[in-house]
């Protein structure tokens, strides 16, 4: 698919082209396939950004008339933290792009005592601008700065409309330059270079089809498994929000499992125990525990991680499911992310096979739970 399609960006001809190519593979398989068609915004950075940058000039403007200017930029503040947690505000009157989910489904063998949807998304990343803070650590920072001066605007500016605190708006100059320069950098990062994404997520995408190939021929014992291959997923958890909204009556969120699959391409494996940047959301302690048990069957390391970047797992985890995000990392982090040497020769092709047999590996540990010893001896034999 890198090869053929290249790079996917959201809401492409390519994004399209490799989204059908999920849905024929899955379908040659013998699953029952549904595209799903939705709009998303062209990039997650252009809302907030722009949110940002206006709640800075309405600092500033708002040292005049400080408690209008209060109330204003704390309803820009709001909005921007809808947006970064998922919850999106001001992107849904702006969604240019048309974009798709494929969902795939293929019953269990036995009764059903659970649903296991597995995660991976179609398009693909685009570069960080130059002037871009490199370092996870330094993103992180730089978020978690803006979205706090975010909220200390308005509430400084309330309290400087009283004579008696008046030095404080000082202290709103300096929240605006905050916000100002986290905005900018925002704005700039919307027109990075497209990556042909071999790693972010062709592997994840990859590893995901071959598990659902092995459990079109072996399927699970108690276990309806379902494959989900979200799109615009670089754009915001557009594709798993659409997914949840639209079909999340059908489910029994007890008794459902999300397991986002992502970057699986280079790096030792983790089912991440925390994933999230300005809120941080456990992993499902059921599907780590079947990561790490299906990972000492195959005997490969399990590290233990946390990301701040958040992928689709987190943000189904914000709206009250179970979910857990394996990826694999070097050094505590995604190799090449959103880098424009995040391409096929990079790629380890025997990690590949490795990610597939450990979502397999996991799959069946899931199936096995709750059952009875003598089932559970047949499923491992």
């Amino acid at each position: 698919m890198v090869e053929d399609v290249g790079a996917r960006p959201a809401g492409s001809a390519s994004e399209h082209k490799a989204s059908h190519y999920a849905a024929d593979v899955l379908r040659s398989m013998g699953y029952t396939v549904d595209l799903d068609t939705f709009r998303a915004p062209r990039d997650a950075w252009t809302v907030p950004g722009a949110l940002l940058a206006a709640e800075a000039v309405v600092a500033v403007v708002g040292l005049l008339r400080p408690l209008p200017a209060a109330l204003l930029a704390l309803l820009l503040a709001l909005a921007a933290w809808g947006e970064a947690l998922g919850f999106p505000t001001v992107s849904l009157l702006w969604r240019p792009i048309k974009t798709r989910n494929v969902w795939a489904h293929m019953p269990a063998r036995g009764a059903v005592a659970r649903t296991l949807v597995l995660v991976a998304h179609a398009d693909s990343p685009r570069t960080f601008p130059d002037a871009f803070p490199r370092s996870p650590r330094a993103q992180s920072l730089l978020a978690r700065a803006a979205a706090y001066a975010a909220l200390g605007v308005p509430l400084v500016l309330s309290l400087a409309a009283w004579p008696a605190l008046a030095s404080l708006r000082f202290l709103v100059v300096a929240l605006a330059a905050i916000l100002s320069v986290a905005g900018t950098m925002l704005l700039l990062a919307r027109d990075g270079r497209p990556v042909s994404g071999a790693n972010d997520d062709a592997s994840g995408l990859a590893a995901v089809l071959a598990a659902a190939g092995e459990h079109a021929v072996r399927p699970l014992e108690q276990t309806n498994l379902e494959v989900l291959v979200t799109g615009a997923a670089e754009v915001g958890p557009w594709g798993v929000r659409r997914f949840t909204r639209r079909f999340g009556k059908h489910y029994l969120r007890e008794r459902t499992y999300i397991l986002d699959v992502s970057s699986v391409g280079r790096g030792e494996f983790a089912a991440l125990e925390r994933e999230g940047l300005l809120v941080s959301t456990p992993g499902d302690p059921e599907l780590v525990q079947a990561v790490k048990a299906a990972a000492r069957h195959e005997g490969y390391r399990h590290v233990k991680a946390e990301l701040a970047m958040p992928g689709d797992g987190h943000f189904a985890r914000l709206r009250g499911w179970k979910a857990a995000t394996l990826v694999a990392l070097e050094r505590g982090r995604i190799p090449d992310h959103h880098c424009e040497a995040d391409a096929l020769p990079r790629i380890d092709p025997l990690q590949i096979e490795a990610a597939a047999r450990l979502v397999i590996g996991t799959t069946r540990e899931l199936d096995r739970m709750d059952m009875p010893a003598v089932a559970r001896r047949r499923t491992i034999r």
